[in-house]
């Protein structure tokens, strides 16, 4: 195959064409390499395949979170976002926390269309697997089970994993339990929770010499905890998800405050405007969504009658189907409740339910926004949604046949095509993840996903 346009690296533009060869790896670049079978105008970007490096797919040996997502579902999503590989969480009912149940959930993801690298699960109990891949652990209580409740526990288990690959969710469990009655959930998970753990996680990595990572970065004053350790040579990297950099709590009202719900929690327009910097500066490494495919009645579900709760407490016992429907019942009593109820709608917004966004079908399109409205360059995109995710997962050689990250002789054929001019409104009924709902509904990024191509096969 041979693409030919504008391609967009970390390191500079370059207009002409590539070659992938039969194995799906980049074979030469060059002007004259033959007839194109893919021509772009040179308005569009041509980026080396996009990676996500921190998703819930949901799917595991136990099947009990199917209804959510799977692995194939997870992967159209991406392909829709313009994304090509993904690394995926291990906080899953059957855990992979060990060699047996870590061999078991790659079985699963084989056959799909975008690359999958699969996250070790750390809890209490765990060790270190016999081959080289990435951890997890979860400093306090979020989704699932797999987390610590001190600092003492947590570094008791991490003195097992000297010198490994390890992300950290930073919130502070301590913090988080004398916060748990506050008025609004960004208060019940304060910015004291997630910069005592990002101190606390920053000692981890320095002390057993981890390579490290922190997730879902929230707050901007935490970052100048991140700026000191890495000028002193801790070896540690940081995400930020696009929600964060897109909305802050000045964002938030009754009506959008089920669906932008997460762990950890909004911060305010400080945070958001130091984070954006963040990323430009090179404090903020990598943009990884953490994805988290809850259904519509999920989210939805302290808004409903008492029987309608019960079922959605029991989704794994029902159909696709069911729950589907189910989904609309609760988006219909959500807005009927807006217009009939207004005090008691109102009394809901600041009541907890289930945290995570929906973020994958949005990934490429987000990337406009940074370009478009907040002065990002295509090489400060490229650095953070190509170059550095191909980076972190190249690392994991197990898992690939070729690098990625850049568009060079030797990396993998992937590519994401942006059309920077052509705006695109995301809707719910557009989704390709199982979860249906997208909080960007409505929302116009000012460019879209042009094509996505993986290992010299056009996928979209």
């Amino acid at each position: 195959m041979i693409i030919e346009g504008r391609f967009c690296n970390h390191d500079g533009e370059f207009c002409g064409q590539v070659k992938v060869n039969e194995q799906g790896h980049i074979e030469a670049l060059g002007k004259g390499l033959g007839t194109a079978d893919h021509k772009f105008d040179e308005s569009l970007m041509i980026f080396p395949g996009m990676g996500d490096i921190h998703i819930h797919a949901r799917e595991d040996v136990s099947g009990k979170q199917l209804y959510k997502e799977s692995f194939k579902t997870a992967s159209a999503a991406a392909v829709h976002g313009g994304v090509v590989h993904v690394a995926d969480m291990p906080n899953n009912p059957e855990a992979p926390v060990d060699d047996e149940k870590y061999a078991r959930k790659c079985e699963l993801c084989k056959d799909t269309d975008v690359h999958f690298t699969l996250y070790a699960g750390i809890g209490p109990d765990t060790n270190p697997l016999s081959q080289k891949v990435p951890y997890k652990a979860f400093m306090g209580p979020s989704i699932g089970d797999l987390f610590f409740n001190s600092q003492q526990e947590l570094e008791e288990t991490i003195k097992r994993y000297k010198g490994c690959y390890v992300s950290f969710h930073c919130e502070d469990p301590y913090i988080l339990e004398t916060s748990k009655e506050n008025e609004t959930h960004s208060e019940r998970r304060p910015r004291g929770a997630a910069n005592t753990a990002t101190a606390f996680a920053l000692y981890l990595i320095e002390k057993y010499e981890l390579k490290g990572k922190l997730c879902h970065f929230s707050t901007g004053d935490g970052l100048e905890l991140v700026r000191a350790a890495k000028e002193r040579g801790v070896t540690v990297t940081v995400e930020t998800t696009p929600q964060q950099l897109y909305w802050d709590t000045s964002s938030l009202d009754k009506n959008n405050k089920p669906w932008l719900q997460m762990n950890p929690a909004f911060r305010d327009e400080i945070d958001r405007k130091g984070l954006l910097a963040g990323l430009l500066d090179g404090t903020v490494d990598f943009i990884a969504t953490d994805h988290a495919p809850h259904r519509i009645c999920e989210k939805l579900g302290r808004y409903q009658p008492m029987e309608i709760r019960k079922k959605i407490g029991n989704l794994a016992a029902l159909s696709l189907e069911e729950i589907t429907e189910l989904d609309r019942i609760c988006l219909e009593n959500f807005e009927k409740m807006k217009d009939e109820d207004k005090e008691g709608f109102e009394a809901l917004a600041d009541v907890d339910g289930v945290s995570g966004t929906s973020q994958l079908d949005t990934y490429g399109a987000f990337t406009t926004w940074l370009m478009k409205e907040q002065g990002f360059t295509s090489a400060d995109v490229a650095k953070v949604t190509a170059w550095n995710p191909g980076n972190f997962v190249n690392q994991f050689d197990q898992f690939i046949d070729a690098p990625f990250g850049k568009v060079a002789e030797g990396y993998v054929g992937s590519f994401t095509v942006i059309d920077p001019n052509t705006p695109w409104t995301a809707k719910n009924e557009e989704v390709k993840s199982r979860s249906a709902w997208t909080p960007y509904h409505g929302e116009t990024f000012p460019g879209s996903v042009a094509a996505v191509f993986h290992k010299g096969k056009q996928l979209s």
